[in-house]
């Protein structure tokens, strides 16, 4: 309550105390008892419309508060995830470096240097950004609905031998239509190049929920293997 309605307040209860002692006889043709009493009902209507307009004044602050808050709230939801997406860009532009330049500066004459390759950067996709206890790569040519090529990055010390359950036919099925799924007890997310007769499936333990974040840096993982391994296994490198 601010100073000027304190002070309207008290004036008015000053006014209430004191008008009976200088309202004497008839005014204007009303006895006394009736000019106090129309005095003292004229006071309080005053004091109703004082307090209406207070709280009028009240309701606008807590609105103009409600809003504020509201703003302050959203604006530190945006501040938030900016900070989230720098560090998330800071944590993961690394990987750039580390799924394309140094992985084709290396050699990859024989099969099995081929091999290493593909499963570094399968292992990229399951321990930097999937965060899982294993994942793999399955290549799968569309007519024949058999696999081409199969890599399996495990982080279990004992290498042991990670068993898929699903079938080709589940993974083309199950992605026809999105490339992220969960199928079964495992989460597939195929290649964007549909018109490949190779189709590339990142296959995943649902050990961890994916983020989007993830799903999208994954989406590009597995592009890239597609492209990796065409470049790999089907590109003659030139002879100088």
């Amino acid at each position: 309550m601010s100073f000027f309605t304190k002070l309207v307040y008290f004036i008015l209860f000053v006014l209430l105390i004191i008008h009976p002692h200088f309202i004497t006889g008839h005014v204007l043709y009303l006895p006394q008892a009736y000019a106090q009493s129309l005095a003292s009902l004229l006071i309080l209507l005053i004091a109703f419309i004082v307090y209406k307009l207070h709280q009028s004044d009240l309701h606008k602050v807590k609105t103009e508060k409600r809003r504020l808050e509201r703003q302050l709230h959203l604006s530190t939801d945006r501040l938030l995830s900016a900070y989230q997406y720098i560090g998330l860009v800071n944590r993961r532009l690394p990987l750039l470096n580390q799924v394309t330049t140094k992985l084709l500066n290396r050699s990859y004459a024989t099969k099995k240097s081929k091999k290493v390759i593909m499963t570094e950067l399968l292992a990229t996709a399951v321990v930097s950004l999937a965060r899982s206890s294993w994942g793999a790569f399955r290549f799968i040519e569309v007519r024949s609905n058999k696999v081409i090529s199969e890599f399996i990055f495990s982080k279990n010390s004992k290498k042991r031998e990670v068993k898929l359950n699903l079938s080709n036919s589940d993974l083309l099925l199950s992605t026809k239509k999105n490339n992220f799924v969960s199928w079964a007890k495992e989460q597939i997310l195929r290649t964007s190049d549909r018109s490949s007769a190779i189709q590339c499936f990142l296959i995943l333990p649902q050990e961890e929920e994916l983020k989007q974040n993830d799903i999208s840096i994954l989406q590009s993982l597995v592009d890239q293997a597609q492209i990796l391994y065409q470049y790999l296994f089907f590109h003659k490198p030139a002879t100088v």
